[in-house]
């Protein structure tokens, strides 16, 4: 069974590509036994302002690695550098994830 969707407030002018980003917690994921570990993958999710012109895209680093972590890059659309994004915030805590998600998001759709 797969945990449900992390619930997140997307603001309008937001357009979702991909999201696979779910209640599987971080700090249950200690070893290769944990049912959920395939979600801790490159692709969570990617949601695109393209009124703004920017990419929001999270990960988690190195893909399946209980030593891994959360990365949240904030991209330009039109030039989409990966080695050099606009912003970048890493955790390993889910919460922190969130909150951070929904900050840009919202500072991004009022033009920050």
């Amino acid at each position: 069974m797969i945990p449900p969707l992390v619930p997140l407030r997307i603001p309008a002018g937001w357009k979702i590509s991909f999201n696979q980003f779910t209640e599987s917690n971080p700090e249950l994921f200690i070893d290769d036994e944990y049912i959920y570990r395939w979600e801790f993958n490159e692709d969570i999710f990617q949601f695109e302002n393209s009124y703004r012109k920017r990419i929001l895209d999270l990960s988690w680093r190195p893909e399946f690695n209980p030593n891994g972590e959360y990365i949240l890059v904030l991209l330009d659309a039109d030039f989409p550098d990966w080695s050099q994004p606009l912003s970048e915030f890493r955790t390993k805590e889910i919460k922190k994830i969130i909150e951070k998600t929904e900050q840009w998001l919202a500072e991004v759709s009022k033009g920050g």
